[in-house]
C-alpha cells in the first residue's frame, strides 16, 4: 500500500483543480503462495509426500520430522497446504523467500533428518527426492540452484509398508504319536 500526492493535496480556493481523494494501490494479490521475489531475493519451496500411512498418521509423521533448510532445522509442523492427493499419499510444503544479496543465483539446500521418520508398526521401504520436479533420485537431501528473482523447490517423498511378520504354527496330532 502506497499513498501519494494527489490533485486534492494542490487544492487552494479558487483554483479549477477537482476534488479528487486516493490511494496508489499496485501489484496486489491473495495467494497461500509466496509473493513473487524482488531483486536480490529468491523463492525456496520445499515440500513432503508420505505414502502408505493413513491421514492421521501422516499429518502425526510430518509434526514430529525435522528437517534443515539452508543451514536451518525447521520442524514438520511449521509446513503447510497438507494436501490429501487423493492416491493414498499426503503432501505439505514449506515456503521461505530468501536474500541472496547482490549475487545473480544461488544454490540452497535441504535434508530430510533420518532419525525423525520412524513410525510405529511400519517400516520406511523408500526415500526419494526431485528437484524442480524432475527427475527422482533415491536420498534424503538435495540442492537447487535458483537465479534472482527466481523460484526453485526441493520435493522429498518417503513410501512407508505395514510391517508383518510371519508365525509358523504346527499342529501336533497326539493320536498319530
Amino acid at each position: 500500500f502506497v499513498a501519494g500526492e494527489t490533485a486534492f493535496d494542490k487544492y487552494k480556493p479558487g483554483s479549477s483543480i477537482q476534488y479528487t481523494v486516493g490511494n496508489h494501490l499496485d501489484d496486489i494479490h491473495f495467494s497461500t503462495e509466496l509473493p513473487p521475489p524482488a531483486a536480490g531475493k529468491v523463492n525456496l519451496e520445499v515440500a513432503k509426500t508420505i505414502r502408505g500411512l493413513d491421514e492421521e498418521q501422516a499429518r502425526n509423521l510430518l509434526n514430529q520430522m525435522q528437517f534443515t533448510i539452508d543451514g536451518e532445522k525447521v520442524s514438520g509442523n511449521t509446513f503447510k497446504n497438507f494436501t490429501n492427493n487423493g492416491d493414498g499419499s499426503y503432501t505439505a510444503s514449506y515456503q521461505v523467500q530468501l536474500s541472496i544479496g547482490s549475487a545473480s543465483s544461488v544454490t540452497k539446500s535441504a535434508e530430510e533428518l533420518m532419525s525423525t521418520t520412524k513410525v510405529e508398526g511400519y517400516k520406511l521401504t523408500e526415500v526419494s527426492v526431485s528437484i524442480n520436479g524432475g527427475a527422482v533420485k533415491i536420498g534424503n537431501e538435495a540442492s537447487v540452484t535458483i537465479k534472482d528473482q527466481g523460484s526453485g523447490s526441493i520435493e522429498f517423498e518417503n513410501t512407508y509398508e505395514q510391517e508383518t511378520e510371519t508365525m509358523r504354527i504346527v499342529k501336533v496330532d497326539e493320536r498319530n504319536q
